[in-house]
């Protein structure tokens, strides 16, 4: 860095021109023009003994005398000398009150500001270096001549992704993963817990025993509420709660009143309202949090139907009055009053095709034909072809899908078909009860994944590869609209 003149060598300066200025006069106080007092002393009272000259043509040797003397304290100087050293010393300013150029460091232009201007840097940041499955490019501005930061990052789960070699798959922590068969138990724990919901009305009320299915973890979980058939009893689905829950939906099995043989049970009007009132409970429980029976784990805002049989009709008949179900799915649905009973069609209304312009929300409808038809004395179809799962699919809107599961009969779908008198009347199938089930609860909880649990990719298990090896295997056949 370069410095100024130091406060020593302005004095030394101020020496030489006084000394040059009074050179050969007598000591005397003479004003000068300026009012400054001028100090004539002589060689002598300076100390100049060697015979040096002063005046113009000895400046240069003065210049080196100066050179030769450090001002303060010099021990060659005198009495005398010091004191008109000291007189030097007061009419030099202090070195703080110098301006500036003197006896400062020149600080170099900052250049920081310039460095950090992100006006000079690109508005947009840079592309992608490359594009990677199941990763997110992000970027961040920073200061010029950087200007972005920029990494990739883990996307977001679930996310449909393509595998080599392998097909789809989904994303997982950033990584491209094959979907799990889900006709395979899922990977949760599940716990089974048992509630009454009471309901006012009639002489005594209305108690519907409730069984439930929770999932591990905190959730919340998409629910499904999956109404049993006639006659039938929850029981008779645990498998289903199981497997669903396993996957991470909280299951909900309602007992609906079933009277004796029918007799005294209520009608279908009123279980489509019962139905209804078990949804009123779940939103309640759900609200209170982890304080509730469904502990916190129930996210009543993804909520689907399913039932069998007359359950199915039910579920349906429910769908098409409430609009906090998001998807349903069906299993033989009957849509006939069940019974050799003559009814009251008010009571018992049917919901195809009437009703199914209300439908507004996906659906599946999975049956049987075995049971489309009966011979013989007092035979009656279990699931008549006028009132089967395809009369339903035929009416719906899309999105729907049918699947037929070939060679199964009505009774095929529960964990035991041969459930005793109400079994019995239903005649039996060609196919393998445990694989019917297997089927139905893969493309059950496929189904369910996809639009109450957000998985899309989960969709070629109904419309995709596995379905198409199950209908070339001739398990089953289908139709999407």
């Amino acid at each position: 860095m370069r410095k100024g003149l130091s406060a020593w060598t302005l004095a030394g300066l101020v020496s030489l021109i006084s000394v040059g200025c009074g050179a050969g006069a007598t000591h005397m106080d003479n004003p000068g023009t300026d009012g400054v007092t001028a100090d004539t002393s002589s060689e002598a009272d300076l100390g100049r003994a060697d015979g040096q000259t002063t005046g113009k043509d000895g400046s240069d040797d003065m210049l080196a005398d100066l050179k030769q003397h450090d001002l303060p304290g010099d021990p060659d100087l005198g009495d005398e000398d010091a004191a008109d050293q000291t007189g030097l010393d007061a009419q030099v300013p202090d070195q703080t009150t110098l301006p500036d150029f003197v006896d400062q460091e020149t600080e170099a232009p900052d250049v920081t500001e310039d460095l950090a201007d992100v006006s000079q840097c690109p508005s947009e940041p840079p592309d992608a270096i490359q594009e990677l499955p199941c990763m997110v490019w992000e970027c961040e501005a920073t200061a010029w001549p950087t200007c972005w930061e920029c990494l990739f990052v883990a996307g977001p789960d679930e996310a449909a992704c393509e595998l080599a070699g392998v097909g789809s798959g989904r994303c997982l922590q950033g990584s491209c993963v094959p979907n799990s068969d889900p006709e395979t138990e899922g990977p949760k724990a599940v716990e089974e817990v048992e509630e009454t919901l009471e309901l006012e009305g009639g002489w005594f009320g209305t108690n519907i025993p409730l069984t439930i299915y929770l999932p591990e973890g905190a959730g919340p979980y998409p629910v499904v509420v999956f109404h049993h058939g006639f006659q039938l009893k929850p029981s008779q689905y645990a498998s289903y709660g199981q497997h669903l829950a396993s996957w991470g939906f909280v299951v909900v099995m309602p007992e609906m009143p079933s009277g004796v043989f029918g007799v005294g049970a209520p009608n279908h009007k009123e279980l489509m309202g019962y139905l209804g009132a078990v949804l009123d409970w779940i939103v309640a429980d759900a609200a209170s949090g982890t304080g509730g029976v469904l502990k916190g784990r129930a996210n009543a805002e993804a909520l689907g139907l399913a039932g069998h049989s007359m359950g199915g009709k039910i579920s349906v008949y429910r769908a098409t009055q409430d609009a906090r179900p998001k998807a349903l799915f069906t299993v033989d649905a009957v849509d006939a009053a069940g019974g050799p009973i003559s009814v009251n069609p008010e009571n018992y209304p049917s919901v195809t095709p009437e009703m199914m312009g209300s439908l507004l929300i996906p659906s599946v409808f999975l049956g049987e034909t075995t049971n489309g038809t009966c011979e013989g004395f007092l035979c009656q179809a279990c699931a008549p072809e006028a009132d089967n799962f395809h009369q339903y699919f035929a009416n719906a809107n899309s999105p729907s899908i049918e699947i037929e599961i070939l060679g199964a009969n009505h009774m095929s779908f529960l964990d035991n078909p041969n459930c005793g008198i109400t079994c019995s009347v239903c005649p039996a199938g060609t196919d393998d009860p445990a694989t019917t089930r297997k089927l139905t609860q893969g493309y059950m909880t496929a189904f369910f994944l996809v639009h109450l649990a957000n998985q899309p990719t989960y969709e070629e298990w109904l419309t995709g590869a596995p379905m198409q090896q199950d209908v070339a295997a001739g398990v089953v056949a289908t139709a999407v609209k």
